[in-house]
């Protein structure tokens, strides 16, 4: 028995309604407080009831930056068992800019009258391979490397980007995230031919790419995004049953992500699978 083709909802890009108010002040929380410029940022808001016709309003206060930023409902998932929504921060979708280009220190709230609490951030200096990476693939393109469902296909456009970045300028974050998402990719094509029954020899070199994607992020500090699930996933497809549940374990002890539902629910099915390890390998 294999891991079941796991349900969609708790990462397709669609904005719900939070049912309850827990009477709170909506809180933000950034998974870093430190980046360089143009990086991602998940976002977390709690507390937050929200209208799935209405954008979400930020106001973003910098050194030489002071305006509202508006990000669209299909830009956020929600978690409504936690009840927090997440998007990942990072173009200006309306102005087609990056936020965070410039070096400073930024602090970012909601736009509502209620008390809501501010957060902060400082972007570093960057050199100019860096810079010249995110300009490359550009602020409409690059966050969509982060709002794939885990059943959709690679995105062409994205894969030809990616691709050219990885190779254009290697060594950058830009490049790092573009290596994560092509491997990702991979992923998918290996599970769209083989199914779960490519065993060892599909899906081993395809985890063991998978993680050393992972590793470069979490040595740069990055946001990790959807790389956590496709590796555990690879892992126990290749018949690594006890190191994808231990790789889980780790996973969901940090501080929660979008994709924190779908790492529960793989891990409840190994759990579950009274199969002998290695019955997997097809």
């Amino acid at each position: 028995m294999h891991p079941k083709l796991l349900p969609d909802v708790a990462v397709s890009a669609i904005l719900w309604l939070l049912q309850a108010s827990t009477g709170s002040a909506p809180a933000l929380e950034l998974d870093r407080n430190i980046i360089y410029p143009c990086e991602p940022l998940l976002l977390t808001i709690s507390n937050y009831k929200l209208s799935p016709s209405e954008p979400v309003r930020l106001a973003v206060a910098g050194e030489s930056f002071n305006e509202d930023i508006q990000i669209p409902g299909v830009m956020w998932i929600a978690n409504e068992k936690q009840g927090k929504i997440f998007t990942v921060l990072c173009g200006d979708y309306a102005k087609n800019r990056y936020i965070f280009r410039d070096a400073g220190k930024y602090s970012i709230s909601l736009r509502t009258g209620a008390t809501t609490n501010s957060t902060s951030l400082t972007v570093l200096e960057a050199n100019m391979s860096e810079l010249a990476a995110y300009e490359s693939i550009g602020p409409k393109l690059f966050p969509l490397l982060f709002l794939d469902s885990w059943r959709s296909e690679p995105h062409a456009e994205l894969v030809k980007a990616c691709t050219s970045i990885s190779k254009q300028f290697p060594g950058t974050s830009c490049a790092r995230y573009c290596d994560g998402y092509l491997a990702v990719a991979e992923f998918k094509s290996a599970l769209k031919v083989h199914d779960t029954t490519g065993g060892k020899n599909v899906y081993q070199p395809i985890a063991d790419r998978l993680l050393r994607c992972l590793t470069a992020l979490e040595d740069g500090n990055s946001y990790s995004g959807q790389l956590p699930f496709f590796y555990a996933y690879a892992l126990t497809l290749s018949g690594e049953d006890r190191a994808a549940l231990q790789f889980l374990e780790k996973a969901l002890s940090v501080r929660p992500t979008p994709w924190f539902p779908l790492l529960e629910k793989l891990k409840s099915e190994i759990a579950s699978d009274q199969a002998p390890p290695g019955a997997r390998t097809g």
